[in-house]
């Protein structure tokens, strides 16, 4: 602070401006003076905050498939860092298929805080199931996640990926189509080994994709009748169901 009032009086005992017995020319410098100085002391502690950096942490993991044969061709498996109870995703990562069946992830510069880790499955960009979650990491230091078997063919994701887009014409209301209801309460009790109403197959035979009707309204094979879901489900999906179905289709 004295090169700052070094500075002031430089300026201030210049004569043909100011007369030195001026009383006001004090008074004018001293709150000049005072003026530079909070200047300076707030720069200092704005400087002083800027420059105080955020401590980050690594969280890594890994996942072990169970059926990682049955990984998914054209559609995305991410591994995803969110905010705790929320879907505001605060870092991703694509793994690749596995050459056996287990694969790490790790991410770095998180901050401390609790968040929820999920495993999902994308097409596109488009979320389109979930594989795994674990709620309430904290992260206050470096964090190795325990690692997490997962099956790649279960009926909650069918579920989730397929079906519930065919609630519109088979959910909650009195009149269903083809009086078959695939809401989550419903679905399997009305899809596995019981008889199709528009074909003389059954709706799923465990075992048997190429003899369950399901397969075939996905594939839009043969049928006599529009149907909607023929046209939104993806390769991807198709082939979801199948492994599902050759895997024993199992409520699981």
């Amino acid at each position: 602070m004295i090169t700052v009032w070094q500075s002031i009086n430089s300026v201030f005992n210049y004569n043909s401006h100011f007369n030195r017995n001026d009383m006001n020319l004090h008074k004018v410098k001293y709150n000049i003076g005072l003026v530079f100085m909070s200047l300076a002391i707030l720069s200092a502690c704005s400087s002083s905050g800027e420059d105080t950096p955020q401590p980050s942490f690594e969280v890594k993991g890994e996942f072990r498939f169970t059926d990682v044969e049955f990984w998914p061709e054209n559609q995305e498996v991410v591994v995803g860092l969110y905010e705790s109870n929320s879907n505001q995703e605060i870092k991703t990562h694509t793994l690749n298929k596995p050459g056996n069946t287990s694969v790490s992830y790790v991410f770095t510069g998180v901050q401390e805080g609790s968040y929820d880790i999920r495993l999902v499955v994308t097409e596109n960009s488009v979320y389109k199931s979930k594989l795994f979650e674990k709620k309430g990491a904290m992260v206050n230091a470096d964090v190795q996640i325990p690692a997490q078997t997962v099956t790649m063919v279960f009926f909650d994701r069918i579920q989730e990926q397929v079906l519930n887009s065919c609630l519109a014409c088979h959910g909650n209301s009195n009149e269903v189509a083809a009086g078959l209801y695939l809401t989550a309460d419903k679905a399997y009790s009305q899809l596995v080994n019981v008889n199709s109403t528009k074909s003389e197959m059954k709706r799923v035979l465990p075992g048997e994709p190429d003899k369950s009707f399901l397969v075939k309204v996905l594939q839009r094979d043969g049928l006599s009748f529009d149907h909607a879901a023929s046209s939104t489900a993806t390769k991807d999906d198709q082939t979801l169901v199948e492994n599902w179905i050759s895997a024993g289709a199992k409520d699981n």
